[in-house]
């Protein structure tokens, strides 16, 4: 505080270098904000998708009477989902380019808002009680489009919103730094005399030598110190910045949510179920069924609690507004486009931009891997629903679906941690490889071990389930994860959520692939061979999946930690100028960005007076 104010003369000489320092810390508050928004939304995003898996078994036997039933009307419901996901993807994708991250976050949390509150309220649309679930559809269709829409945008804006050095914040240090070394020059040598009689003024003229000493000596620290923080200035502006090898640990701690999120749905749904009860199966309209109602309402509660944290940041004092992250971006990608001469507006499509042949091989890493992983995922509902007979909702692990759920979802949530503390010191490519090789080794192991561990009794059933959790650890502690991350870093920022949500929308088609043709073949071959044979053939199958998606990860997926991101350093000095864009060097598209200090006199005065 004394050092504050000692300094506040040159504050107030050096007024925008010391402003420059408080937008700094303005826009580190709006980053974590934008973090916070995002990792919430892919919580609110999660919890959606997972606990249907609980209502629609309570719905169907409520309802249809069984699972059975109504079998196609579930499997539509489930569907709807998918499909809403996929369409919000590639939509809010593009929209994301052209209005900017957080616009459309905000309009894909409101979607997901209405479909979840929607949902809760599902009715019977006619005399056929089980019409309940083509209502339950229409509604999931729209919060589908919703959910779909964060995966894209959470990642961008998790990937983007890293804290960066502010040159302008290393001037305002220089000029304090200058201003130190001024005052230290000014101060009075005195020296204390034990006998003044003793002063000799012929003397005095050590004083002189003393001060132009001292003088000398803090201007050559003023010296040192501009030299040090000139070079962090240049380090910054060449992308190397400690930022960078931040970004992926950001990032997967927003996707973590999801963690957490698949972990509260069943036991969400348990805890209603055992509050309200279970409703009598064919009891229809005649029990409420507030169990489910209220597990599918909460669906909105994430985004209902963001809604104060959504509005712009206000503008600061003395009237200026201040500079978003989207509004940063502008820029940059205007410039990006003008030099590879396209319009500065965002005129490229969807299907434009997956013509150029530049963009092919790594959307075979990104998409190829995500489409890949979840067709593995889709797995889950065969050793599930081996587990139980109706209604699997009560009783022991064997026969508790919200039981099995939990059990998995808690064995795979550390994985997410794990990831969170190794992303960006092993690598998004070695995780994804190695998620992708033990993935296979416990589906293998889980396949061939099948007919022993079924033999056991309950504890082969548990210890199936845990060796089964096992793979949900290993996806989380790897493709999981590092697919969310690798297409914000892999593409440049005219076209980043765009063929982010491309990439997220092969994955749910690998998911709607996987659920659809799973299920079938296990039960013909259950039907053909035995029920032991179709649970076998299918883990197998998802071995082979898995070691599909080692091998494309191999060839096509390149490790970017610590690597800037193509188009940050133009980013940077966008901030840095107040919003007005940078020169770029020579280099071309992607390269680095460096604009000379403001204080360049001030500092060439500081060495020459040093020298």
């Amino acid at each position: 505080i004394s050092l504050s104010w000692a300094l506040r003369p040159a504050c107030d000489r050096w007024q925008p270098a010391c402003d420059s320092e408080a937008r700094l810390r303005q826009r580190d508050s709006a980053m974590n904000r934008k973090l916070l928004i995002s990792a919430i939304s892919n919580l609110s995003t999660a919890y959606n998708l997972v606990i249907i898996n609980v209502s629609h078994v309570t719905i169907a036997y409520q309802y249809c009477g069984g699972a059975d039933a109504c079998s196609a009307q579930v499997e539509a419901a489930s569907t709807a989902v998918l499909v809403g996901a996929i369409l919000g993807q590639l939509t809010f994708g593009y929209i994301g380019d052209c209005v900017g991250r957080s616009a459309a976050l905000r309009l894909t949390m409101a979607l997901s808002l209405f479909g979840a509150t929607i949902s809760a309220a599902a009715v019977p649309l006619g005399g056929d009680s089980s019409s309940v679930l083509t209502f339950l559809a229409l509604s999931r269709f729209v919060l589908g489009v919703g959910v779909g829409g964060v995966y894209p945008l959470s990642a961008t804006i998790a990937t983007e919103c890293v804290h960066r050095p502010h040159p302008a914040a290393s001037s305002c240090r220089l000029h304090r730094a200058e201003a130190e070394a001024a005052a230290e020059s000014r101060k009075p040598r005195t020296r204390a005399l034990s006998d003044p009689s003793r002063y000799d003024p012929r003397q005095d003229h050590t004083h002189t030598a003393v001060d132009a000493q001292a003088h000398t000596t803090a201007l050559r620290h003023a010296a040192v110190e501009t030299t040090r923080l000139f070079a962090e200035r240049t380090r910054t502006s060449a992308g190397r910045s400690s930022s960078n090898a931040e970004r992926g640990r950001n990032a997967s701690l927003v996707f973590s949510m999801q963690g957490v999120a698949n972990l509260a749905a069943p036991l969400v749904s348990w805890a209603l179920l055992a509050v309200f009860g279970v409703p009598a199966t064919g009891s229809g309209g005649a029990d409420p069924g507030l169990a489910w109602r209220l597990a599918l309402a909460l669906g909105a509660l994430p985004g209902l609690l963001l809604v104060p944290c959504m509005g712009e940041g206000r503008g600061g004092q003395g009237g200026g507004a201040r500079h978003t992250a989207d509004e940063r971006m502008s820029a940059p990608i205007a410039a990006l486009r003008a030099e590879a001469g396209r319009p500065a507006g965002p005129s490229s499509t969807l299907l434009s931009t997956l013509r150029q042949r530049k963009y092919w091989s790594k959307l075979l890493g990104t998409a190829g891997g995500w489409f890949l992983f979840d067709i593995t995922s889709s797995g889950s509902r065969a050793v599930q629903a081996a587990a139980g007979d109706a209604p699997p909702l009560q009783g022991d692990l064997a026969h508790n679906l919200c039981a099995q759920m939990a059990v998995v979802a808690a064995i795979g949530l550390p994985g997410y941690y794990v990831s969170v503390w190794l992303m960006d010191r092993v690598g998004r490519r070695r995780i994804q490889l190695q998620g992708f090789a033990c993935m296979a080794a416990a589906f293998a192991a889980l396949g061939l071990a099948y007919d022993s561990l079924e033999s056991a009794g309950a504890g082969g059933r548990v210890a199936m389930l845990l060796l089964y959790g096992l793979t949900f650890f290993f996806s989380n502690f790897g493709p999981n994860s590092t697919t969310f991350i690798l297409p914000s870093e892999t593409f440049p920022p005219e076209v980043r959520t765009t063929l982010n949500g491309f990439s997220a929308a092969m994955g749910k088609l690998g998911a709607t692939l996987g659920s659809s043709a799973f299920k079938p073949m296990k039960d013909g071959i259950s039907a053909a061979w035995g029920p032991a044979a179709g649970l076998r053939w299918t883990m197998l199958a998802c071995a082979a999946v898995s070691l599909a998606g080692f091998a494309l990860t191999y060839g096509f997926v390149e490790d970017r930690r610590g690597i800037a991101m193509e188009g940050a350093a133009t980013a940077r000095e966008e901030d840095n100028n107040g919003g007005a864009s940078a020169a770029p060097t020579e280099g071309g598209l992607g390269a680095a960005f460096l604009t000379v200090p403001a204080n360049a006199t001030a500092e060439a005065r500081v060495r020459r007076e040093a020298a």
